[in-house]
């Protein structure tokens, strides 16, 4: 594995919006482009078209997504999209503007992408296979004002570095193993993951294979859960991990018939954290179980309507969620989840790429 340093820097700036990214199609009544407000805001991507939308369901902009699009991700209060050896953002003129090439050949696969906290820097992973079956992996970073610069490069068989994402910690990076599939009704890493240092391109090991990554939060603790997958299981049930930074757990351990969780979404202050679960049986009409635990205790704080499965925070006391059209408990779409427990359908697009708190500059 060769390293290659990138000296940049990344400052955090203040919040001012909210947004979500999802797939589908707009609500009856789903009201007009409208100017971005300071109130909170969701970026919806629709099928083949991307969607911003503020919390309250109004939409900030849209555009078509270009042909060969692998990669969707938010950052700050655009939405960056990758694909084919190029990378687009767009924003609230609505226009996608091409940010240039992602400095690989067309026909590489983009896997991973992910932004700063700020939002003026991203990181994907650039994936080949030869016809020996050997795998190039090299993970970039570019940014605002920066162009593409390869941090690390790695040939395997088998497996491919990939971001999973950028948090106030370090990179997230997961070693996944190629060619997997099955039933997986919650986003999960099927490998190790572990953080990476932009400046020094160096990897510390975070989880293993066992403890599938779902997210970290602001004070370092990390969300992961164990037997949550598709597959043979352990003899233990389901059990979500809080891992704090210094390295003490405390789990939640999830009743006998549950076969999936996930959607561990730590809130902006890191004291709740959402978790969805299943049996999985695959029927047309899945049941999901919704709730908010307390971070300190690991215990229900608060529920939401079965079905949904979170998608991250809007602010500390609301949440984006969506329900599949093959999952149980209501209509499909993406809603906010608020702090009593009650929803609101935004748009019946119910494929979330990502939320972010948004920021200035």
């Amino acid at each position: 594995m060769q390293a290659v340093t990138w000296a940049a820097r990344v400052t955090c700036l203040a919040p001012v919006a909210v947004l979500l990214v999802a797939c589908g199609h707009p609500a009856q009544g789903e009201p007009p482009p409208s100017s971005p407000t300071p109130r909170p805001a969701a970026g919806v991507a629709l099928g083949n078209t991307v969607r911003v939308l503020r919390e309250d369901g109004g939409l900030v902009s849209a555009a078509p997504l270009p042909d060969g699009s692998e990669a969707v991700a938010l950052a700050g209060t655009r939405v960056l999209v990758a694909g084919s050896g190029r990378l687009w953002g767009l924003d609230a003129g609505a226009v996608l503007r091409d940010l240039g090439g992602l400095g690989d050949e067309p026909d590489t696969l983009t896997r991973g992408l992910v932004a700063s906290p700020d939002g003026h820097h991203w990181m994907w992973a650039s994936v080949s296979q030869d016809d020996s079956g050997t795998v190039h992996d090299t993970l970039r970073v570019a940014g605002d004002g920066m162009p593409p610069h390869a941090l690390l490069t790695r040939t395997e068989t088998g497996a491919a570095l990939q971001p999973v994402a950028w948090t106030g910690a370090g990179v997230v990076v997961a070693d996944e193993p190629l060619g997997i599939g099955g039933y997986v009704i919650f986003r999960r890493e099927f490998g190790p993951t572990s953080l990476l240092d932009p400046v020094t391109a160096t990897l510390r090991p975070l989880l293993g294979d066992d403890c599938a990554y779902s997210d970290t939060g602001p004070t370092g603790s990390t969300a992961c859960v164990v037997d949550g997958h598709e597959g043979p299981h352990g003899d233990g049930p389901v059990t979500l991990h809080l891992i704090s930074a210094g390295g003490g757990s405390l789990t939640r351990s999830l009743p006998g018939d549950i076969a999936q969780a996930g959607a561990a979404w730590f809130s902006p202050d890191g004291g709740r954290v959402t978790l969805a679960s299943s049996p999985a049986l695959a029927t047309d009409s899945e049941v999901v179980h919704c709730m908010v635990l307390d971070t300190a205790t690991a215990r229900t704080a608060a529920g939401c309507p079965d079905g949904l499965i979170p998608a991250g925070w809007l602010a500390a006391d609301s949440f984006a969620a969506f329900r599949t059209p093959s999952t149980g408990g209501g209509d499909p779409g993406t809603y906010v989840v608020h702090g009593d427990g009650t929803a609101t359908r935004l748009t019946s697009g119910s494929q979330v790429v990502g939320t972010s708190s948004g920021t200035a500059g």
